[in-house]
Order: C-alpha cells, then sequence, then structure tokens
C-alpha cells in the first residue's frame, strides 16, 4: 500500500501523522511525506516599505520550519515501516494542485491529510483543499479529524486508535470499493462496523399543481420500493462480507430513507463515529440517482469525525 502523508505543522497534520503511526497497514507498506509552501506572491515586490522582501524572508523561515517538521516525521515513520519504505519532498506551489500531482506521480493508494492545516477549521482553504481532493484526486482520501469520546475513553490514557467505523454504501461502483478497501487491510480486532446506505426520499410529483396523476404517485412508491430493496440487499451483502473478514468484530447494517448526506452525517454524529467511509462520486446514473459526488463533499465539509473518500486506483 502507498502512502501519500500531507503535512504542514497544524493540529490536523499532527493527527495526519498520528493516523498513520498508530494504525495497521500491509506488510509491503511505505509512505511519501511532504509538505507544500504556497509562493509569496511576486507582486508584493511592487510595494513600498520592503514588504516584499519581508514575506521572501518570511516564506524561507517558514519552509525551514517545514523541512525540520518532515525530518522529525520521516524519523517517526522509519521506525514503523522501514528506512527503506518512508521518503520526504518539500513542495512549491498550489497545496491541493501540488498533493493530487504527487499522488498520481507516485501511483499512490491512499491520501493521509488533517482536517484543519494552519488556517483553522472555519479557514476556506480548508474547504477548497479537502473538497478538491477528495473529488479530484486519483486515489482514495483519508480526512482526520479527533477520533469519538467513547474511543478516547476506551483507550484509557493509552494511544487512541480509530474502532468505530460508518460505512456508507450505495451501488455505486466506488461504494463497492469501500468494502475492498476494508478488506485489504488489518482493523483492530475489536472494531465496530456499520454499514449504512440511504435510500433518496422521493419526491412527490404530485404535490405540484401540474402532476395530479394517480400513475404518477404509484409509480414513484414503486421505484423507492425497488431502491429500498436493492439498499437491503446491498447491506446484507456488506455485513456479510465484513463478518466473515472479521469475526472478532461488530457488525450491524441499516438502511433509512432520506436525504443522503443529512443521515449519514447524523449517524456519525450519534453513535459516534471515528470514520466515515464513503465512496467517491463515480459520474454515472444510478438507480439511486447521481447524488455520490455532493454527498461526499457534504460529508468532508460537515463531518465531526474522519473521512476517508474512496476511490479505486484507474
Amino acid at each position: 500500500m502507498k502512502l501519500l502523508l500531507a503535512i504542514d505543522g497544524s493540529i490536523g497534520s499532527d493527527l495526519a501523522l498520528d493516523s498513520v503511526l498508530d494504525s495497521d497497514w500491509p506488510a509491503d507498506s511505505s509512505v511519501h511525506v511532504i509538505s507544500v509552501s504556497e509562493p509569496v506572491n511576486k507582486h508584493l515586490d511592487l510595494l513600498a516599505l520592503g514588504i516584499g522582501s519581508m514575506a521572501e524572508t518570511a516564506q524561507k523561515a517558514f519552509e525551514a520550519d517545514l523541512q525540520e517538521l518532515m525530518t522529525e516525521s520521516v524519523a517517526k515513520l522509519k521506525e514503523k515501516f522501514g528506512a527503506g519504505k518512508v521518503t520526504s519532498a518539500l513542495l512549491k506551489g498550489n497545496p491541493a494542485e501540488e498533493i493530487i500531482k504527487a499522488a498520481k506521480e507516485m501511483d499512490a493508494t491512499l491520501i493521509v491529510v488533517g482536517s484543519q492545516g494552519t488556517g483553522g477549521a472555519a479557514s476556506a482553504d480548508f474547504g477548497k483543499v479537502a473538497i478538491t481532493l477528495a473529488s479530484r484526486a486519483s486515489c482514495s482520501v483519508k480526512i482526520v479529524s479527533e477520533l469519538s469520546e467513547p474511543t478516547l475513553q476506551k483507550a484509557g490514557g493509552k494511544t487512541a486508535v480509530p474502532k468505530r467505523f460508518l460505512l456508507a454504501l450505495n451501488e455505486s461502483d466506488n461504494s463497492h470499493a469501500v468494502l475492498n478497501l476494508i478488506s485489504s487491510r488489518p482493523w483492530p480486532s475489536d472494531s465496530s462496523f456499520q454499514v449504512l446506505s440511504v435510500v433518496p426520499e422521493v419526491k412527490r410529483a404530485e404535490r405540484s399543481r401540474f402532476f395530479k396523476a394517480t400513475a404518477i404517485a404509484e409509480t414513484e412508491e414503486k421505484v423507492q420500493a425497488a431502491q429500498k430493496v436493492a439498499a437491503d440487499a446491498l447491506v446484507d451483502m456488506a455485513t456479510a462480507k465484513l463478518k466473515e473478514n472479521f469475526p472478532q468484530a461488530k457488525v450491524t447494517g441499516h438502511v433509512l430513507i432520506g436525504s443522503p448526506r443529512n443521515l449519514i452525517l447524523q449517524v456519525a454524529q450519534d453513535w459516534p463515529a471515528d470514520v466515515i467511509i464513503i465512496g467517491a462520486h463515480d459520474h454515472k446514473d444510478s438507480v439511486f440517482g447521481n447524488m455520490a459526488g455532493s454527498t461526499a463533499s457534504a460529508i468532508v465539509v460537515h463531518a465531526s469525525c474522519s473521512v476517508i473518500v474512496v476511490r479505486p486506483k484507474g
């Protein structure tokens, strides 16, 4: 498994590093660590009072800090993965673009980043970077946040690792890739997997004054019923596969009807989940509607826990 870890010195970055260090990975896994420094706007050199040179000096100092951060991070990762399995690079440019480019060049399996960069949780840059990675990266992306309180309490002061996984599935190809990702990695024996499939509620055409035919309502009900049957079958298949692969884990499954993004976020909060795992947008029409892209983006932005957006390589 080829991991790309992007760090920037923020608390979210520290959580991303801890996530890689504390998780179990296949024996042949490797890690490439990058940090991206955005170049100072060259137009600052045209300003008075030496602002341009001051900004350039500040950027050099920042890049020196990033290099020191990478050196420390690489040392920790080598202890876990081995000296020959860890590499690093300091890049310059737009963070999202450079991360996407680096992942493609190394044929990464998974990108790991923190949910809060140096701009903070409310930073517009975070939303842009996270959504861009989730929608455009050539591989799966994990966006790391704090663990849930039950998991932290259960750790009892020891290093806490994610153990409560919410798998949000529909019948898309990338959604099925969620199961392949889960099956390809080792997980803590006492993990809990909750499989959730949400059937979008039918928007009643008969509520409009332009659609009064009884046949329309009957057709809508049949479509939603068929979607429910397909979702039930999908959840049954997924839970059976998880129980077979991880016999010691607790596995449950549910099918709900309503707004996918709202219900996934609500279940993740109420449970609470440590990680939401959802398939990326596959740009194909489906029996559940072409909703995966907007749903995944909403989950990335609004989830209070870590999120893995799954996209099979290629």
